[in-house]
């Protein structure tokens, strides 16, 4: 409270060019143009495809990523990387692909009353897409066709969560594991997502323990596993807490007075941290005690 920053918002004019091209087979639709990292550039590095023509004709030095969408009822896409040196580009040429439509199925221990959300988390950021995609299975509609569809190509880390009272046993697609592994795609045709269930789930309860006895704040359990999100609880009153339905696995388990800017899932952040580790087999009822970390005020 009470301190002041300044910052110089000074902007400099730039050259700036134009970049032309066309889209196979022609389609109508969007071309946006991006940072190569997937940061979004705000200003006029938009422009609409007609005829599966385009030109972008304000575009700076530099590298960018080309990425677009058909407005048809089937998807499309297309992505390119250029470098724009000192002059305009002409000539470009964009090759249209599907979208991948992928299947997922769910198997194991009450599956068709398995609630189930699966999240494609893309590896390389594009603003443009989704940060996820996602995908109910419905309560007891064993017959539902589930598919998470218009799925650019490229790697994504899959994560699923349920709130059944079973646990995720496995993840995979073909022969692929993914709670190792990210998942490729790179075609209109896709081999089904693959959740399996368990109903000998283990569970976690504790207490926090804190220097100055004023045990208030949450605990964060982080998965091994990449498939899985970390579980973040309010503590009980005299700092006890329970975890339930989870599966089986490796787990960092953490006490925090408070969580606010804390990147819990960077595992190089967390090593400042007291913590413990716990590997959980089927059925095992751990008991923790934590030391509370304390940050800022809680």
């Amino acid at each position: 409270p009470g301190e002041q920053a300044q910052a110089d918002f000074t902007l400099s004019p730039v050259p700036a060019f134009s970049v032309a091209g066309t889209i196979h087979p022609p389609e109508e639709g969007f071309i946006t143009m991006n940072g190569v990292d997937g940061q979004r550039v705000w200003g006029p590095m938009a422009a609409r495809v007609q005829a599966g023509r385009f030109r972008l004709r304000t575009v700076p030095a530099g590298s960018w990523m080309l990425s677009f969408r058909s407005n048809g009822r089937q998807q499309l896409y297309a992505s390119q990387t250029i470098t724009v040196n000192s002059s305009n580009i002409e000539g470009v040429q964009l090759q249209l692909q599907s979208l991948a439509s992928i299947p997922i199925e769910v198997v194991g221990a009450d599956a068709a009353a398995a609630p189930v959300q699966i999240q494609l988390v893309p590896k390389e950021k594009q603003w443009n897409n989704p940060h996820y995609m996602s995908s109910f299975m419905q309560p007891g509609n064993s017959e539902q066709r589930v598919r998470i569809d218009n799925v650019p190509p490229g790697r994504y880390t899959v994560i699923a969560q349920s709130n059944f009272q079973g646990c995720i046993d496995s993840l995979s697609s073909g022969g692929t594991d993914l709670t190792r592994n990210d998942l490729v795609v790179n075609g209109e045709s896709q081999v089904p997502i693959t959740v399996s269930f368990r109903q000998d789930c283990p569970s976690v309860t504790g207490a926090v323990h804190a220097e100055n006895g004023q045990v208030k704040g949450v605990v964060v359990l982080i998965p091994d596993s990449v498939a899985m999100e970390p579980k973040i609880l309010q503590m009980q009153e005299g700092g006890h807490f329970d975890m339930f339905g989870l599966s089986p696995g490796r787990y960092n388990v953490y006490a925090f007075s408070n969580i606010d800017g804390l990147e819990y899932a960077n595992p190089e952040v967390m090593r400042d941290f007291t913590g413990q580790q716990i590997e959980l087999e089927p059925n095992q009822k751990a008991n923790l005690t934590l030391e509370l970390n304390v940050r800022g005020s809680s």
